[in-house]
């Protein structure tokens, strides 16, 4: 959690708000897909899990590729080390 809020506040040192409120974004992202990720491990069967991970992992790649570039990114901690 530190390191989150560390490296939020030096993005909003370093690169403004906007680079932040991204950076925030993203992370909500992978909560999110976390979450989606476990109901689907308990209900293997809901069809809407599968498609909601499917949009999330699409939308976290998309963003990370406007925050970083095409190298991509392979971790969380690759997100924390980018933007620390």
């Amino acid at each position: 959690y530190r390191s989150r809020i560390a490296a939020r506040w030096a993005a909003l040192r370093r690169q403004g708000m906007s680079r932040q409120r991204q950076l925030a974004r993203l992370y909500s992202l992978v909560a999110d897909l976390a979450f989606k990720r476990r109901q689907l491990a308990i209900r293997p069967q809901d069809p809407a899990c599968a498609g909601e991970i499917a949009r999330l992992r699409g939308e976290i790649a998309q963003l990370t590729e406007s925050l970083f570039g095409e190298e991509g990114l392979v971790s969380i901690d690759d997100v924390l080390e980018k933007t620390a």
